[in-house]
This record gives C-alpha cells, sequence and structure tokens, in this order.
C-alpha cells in the first residue's frame, strides 16, 4: 500500500492568493494560507488575544466607546499580523471597512471556515 501524501501547508493548495487594489493604484499581491494551516506557534500567540476579543465583544460591562471600535474582521487582521511581513501588514491594515470585510469573507470562504469559527476548522 503506498504512502498517504499529507499536503503540508506552503503547498499552493493550501494557501489563498489575493490581489488587493490599493489606492495609490498599486496592485497588492497577498498569499496567506487557509486558517487551518497557520503554523501551531503563530495560534498559540494567537488564541489568547481572541478569547480576549470575544469577551469583549460579548461582554455587557465592555464599553460602548471600546466596542463602537470592534469589527468582525478584526480577528483576521490579528493573524495577519502575527504571519505577515510588517510592511505588508501595514498595507493591509489600511484598507477600507469594506475592504477589509471582503477580505475576511473570501478568506474564511477560501479556508472552509464559517463566520463566527473561532479556531481552526476540522473541514478540508
Amino acid at each position: 500500500m503506498a504512502p498517504i501524501r499529507i499536503a503540508g501547508a506552503h503547498n499552493p493548495c493550501n494557501q489563498v492568493e489575493f490581489e488587493i487594489e490599493l489606492t495609490d493604484g498599486e496592485v497588492l499581491p497577498l498569499t496567506v494560507p487557509k486558517a487551518q494551516y497557520i503554523a501551531k506557534p503563530i495560534m498559540d500567540k494567537y488564541e489568547p488575544w481572541l478569547r480576549e476579543w470575544e469577551r469583549k465583544v460579548t461582554s455587557p460591562d465592555t464599553d460602548p466607546a471600546e466596542r463602537a471600535t470592534m469589527h468582525e474582521y478584526d480577528p483576521m487582521l490579528k493573524l495577519f499580523e502575527l504571519i505577515l511581513p510588517k510592511a505588508t501588514y501595514n498595507k493591509i491594515a489600511k484598507l477600507t471597512k469594506g475592504e477589509l470585510m471582503a477580505l475576511d469573507k473570501e478568506w474564511l470562504n477560501a479556508s472552509d471556515m464559517s463566520v463566527g469559527e473561532s479556531s481552526a476548522s476540522d473541514k478540508s
């Protein structure tokens, strides 16, 4: 029996490629791993942040002014901050709310995750 080969996180089939039009006319190529292929050390840094973010989003004690600055794409941005080169992340962080929402939606779809999942999906 032949061995079963598992495609690594670096394999193009486990990556999501984007082209993002920036306001200066530049097209930013962006390649990120599907959510379930983000390395464990990154996830170990991310998960405590996510738990705290989720707590603040759902807590009635969160200051309304702070809650107003929280967006559904914040978890994606935090992960991208951890995995992307700083210069690339800084460009992503300057996108509009609509652009970030579209990026988040497409990345989750490509990662086979539903909105609201807080950790990598078991789907493949």
